[in-house]
This record gives structure tokens, sequence and C-alpha cells, in this order.
């Protein structure tokens, strides 16, 4: 009888006696003292919100997924205003690109606030951008156990005007690895079920000359992130793409709707660039004419996975 009366409250100190699966905690890290590492058993984020609201770091087994410029440690929205720089790490931004370069500055690189939620989800929110028409929140959300992360991207249009935007996530990851990408051959407009961004001047190239860094097999493109600058993408409707470095396996994944207008990102769901530095994970939303008041929303599901 005594030891039926035992068992659930064993139960009850064993829960209390072992720490969260998950936690937030401030950090300092490359010369910021206001970072927050968001952790459990498996994975590891680092966040810097007074920065562009972007993720400095993914890690699994000290291994960190994103590249890093240590040419950039310590530098705020002051310093890149003097001397401007690509900001590095999981970087979220706007589109069109080409009207969106020129006024998201205080967003792409500006101080955000942070707030800790939960202890495994940390919630940025951008300051009122009157250049850019938009106010952003982004929620970032760890799972208790494992390696997956949600990032509900959020912005309300705070100016008068009606804007076209769309959510275009910029991840820069480590440089030599490879590059998943799925394409759609018969149903594309691509005759190889990619397109390739050229510039001088400005266009899509439908058929692009062959490149041994490129191959195709089925229904998904591989890329080998070496050598000279390259930008390509996909209009396959699959929502998703990874990257493979060393032991580490980076999946993306968000919705893809293929009835809606991919005007802003020249009708791709998902791109990629290449420098021969690093290379850079570009999923994109629709794109969206917003009016006055109007607010949009946007989810990635991030996953580290080690072979």
């Amino acid at each position: 009888m005594h030891a039926a009366r035992i068992v659930p409250v064993f139960l009850l100190i064993s829960l209390f006696s072992y720490p969260a699966l998950s936690a937030i905690e401030p950090v300092s890290f490359r010369g910021w003292s206001n970072c927050y590492r968001i952790y459990n058993e498996t994975v590891e984020l680092i966040v810097h919100a007074e920065t562009g609201g972007r993720v400095l770091a993914y890690r699994m087994g000290g291994k960190n997924i994103l590249y890093a410029d240590s040419s950039q440690n310590g530098k705020d929205f002051e310093a890149w205003q003097a001397q401007r720089f690509d900001p590095d790490g999981g970087r979220l931004d706007y589109g069109p690109e080409t009207s969106t370069q020129k006024l998201h500055a205080l967003t792409w690189m500006g101080p955000w606030k942070a707030q800790i939620e939960s202890p495994f989800r940390l919630v940025l929110r951008s300051m009122r951008d009157e250049q850019l028409g938009l106010q952003s929140e982004r929620i970032i959300t760890l799972s208790p156990k494992g390696s997956r992360v949600e990032i509900l991207q959020r912005a309300e249009n705070i100016s008068r005007d009606t804007l076209m935007r769309h959510f275009w996530s910029r991840t820069l990851v480590q440089p030599d690895g490879i590059l998943t990408l799925p394409v759609d051959p018969e149903n594309s407009r691509f005759s190889s079920g990619y397109g390739q961004f050229e510039w001088r001047p400005n266009r899509i190239n439908p058929e692009p000359a062959p490149d041994e860094r490129i191959w195709v097999r089925g229904k998904v493109l591989h890329f080998h992130a070496v050598g000279a600058t390259i930008k390509a993408g996909s209009d396959a409707p699959a929502g998703w793409m990874g990257y493979r470095w060393e032991n580490l396996l980076f999946i993306k994944r968000y919705p893809v709707f293929p009835n809606a207008s991919y005007a802003g990102s020249e009708h791709m769901m998902g791109i990629f660039y290449s420098n021969g530095r690093f290379a850079e994970m570009e999923p994109c939303s629709p794109s969206y004419q917003m009016a006055p008041g109007e607010v949009i929303e946007f989810t990635e599901h991030w996953e580290l996975i080690a072979l």
C-alpha cells in the first residue's frame, strides 16, 4: 500500500530535479554582449536582435553550419552605415530586391528588440521602418528535443500606400558543401528545371550553359558550392531545400502556394547563390500586394541532421 504511493512522489521529484529540455540565456558572442543562446541537448542557436534580428549560429556538436565573417565581429548599425558590408549568418529580408534594396537598411541591419516568451521561444520586433513601410516581427521557436526550429515572420504595412513585398530568406552557409534544390523540368518554364541569374543586363537565362558544379538527378538539382559566383533558382513547388557540409545536413522547409504570384522573386520559390566564400539559401514567399495596415506571415522550418 505504501509502495503504491511512492511511485507518483518519485515521478514528481524526478520532474523537478532535471533541467529543462531547452532554455534561452543572454550571452556574449563574437564581440556582441547582447546575444541570446537558445539551446537544448541537441543543438544551439545564437541570435542577435540588435543587428537586424538575425541568427548568427546554428550549431550541432560544436559545428556552426552558418557562415561567419570575423571582420564583422562587434560591428553595429552605426558602423554598418559608415562603411556598408554584407552581414553574415542567417539573415531574413524582403523583396523585390530592385525596390527594397535601397529601402531596407533599418530592418536589415538596425536594432530590434528581443523578448523571451518561454524557455524555447524568442520574439524579435523591429523598429517602425518608414522607408521600407513595414514593422516586422520574428518568432524563433526551438523544439524541446531534437534540432527543429520554427521561424515565423510577420510584417505589417505601416505606410499609407499599397506595397508589393515578399519574404526573402537569405541564409549564408559554409562554403564547399552540396546544395540540393527540387526541380521539375516537365512542368517548369526552364528546360532544365532551373533558371540562372545574369547581370549587365539583368536577366534570367532559362537555358543555362552546362556547369560542372551542377547536376540534376531525377527531380533534384545538386550544386557544389565552390568557384565563381552563380545565382540560380527553381520554380518547382516542393517547398524544401538542403545543404550538406562536412557531416551536417541542413534542411529548410517552407510553404509553397502554386496558385499565388511569385513575380517579385522572378517566379521562383527557391533560389541559391554562391561566390566561393559562402553559399546562400533563399526560400521566397509569394508576392503580396499589401494594403495599409495589412499583415502578412511566412514560416520556415529548419532542421540539422548529423550524418
